[in-house]
């Protein structure tokens, strides 16, 4: 049983992966037999990327994190409003088919505003632009998902 609360524990990291502490700790509760005393893990979706206690997922996190690491693709991407670097932040964005078309239009229009005069913002800038594009825009927000 300790084991299983350290395990259970080192999960509990807070709001930074898109992990739901409260709805975690009641997936978890609801899913271990503790039929003899001991605690026994009826399924291994606590250490997955999907369900309750996921460690990816969050959309601002993952934008921010493919922006950090796509930075000048996804820039040159923005510029032409269209390439795998777009297309995948749209598909981070969960945008359906029409939400990820007016999105790449948005940026390529936007792409000033988003990546600064000189190309000089940063990635926690230019991701603060992108959310005021779809707080700003009501096909987006119908289109796709901002907040995991």
């Amino acid at each position: 049983m300790r084991f299983l609360v350290l395990l259970f524990s080192a999960f509990m990291v807070g709001d930074s992966y898109g992990f739901d502490r409260d709805k975690c700790a009641r997936y978890f509760h609801r899913n271990i037999d503790v039929s003899g005393g001991r605690g026994v893990i009826t399924t291994t979706q606590f250490t997955s990327s999907w369900g309750e206690c996921r460690m990816i997922g969050q959309v601002d996190n993952d934008q921010k994190v493919f922006m950090a690491q796509a930075w000048n693709q996804l820039q040159i991407d923005t510029a032409k409003g269209n390439g795998e670097y777009l297309n995948a932040f749209a598909t981070l964005s969960v945008c359906n088919q029409a939400g990820a078309g007016v999105l790449k239009n948005e940026m390529q229009k936007n792409f000033q505003q988003i990546y600064g005069n000189e190309l000089d913002n940063s990635v926690e800038e230019a991701h603060e632009q992108i959310k005021n594009i779809f707080n700003g825009n009501e096909v987006l927000k119908k289109n796709c998902t901002t907040k995991s």
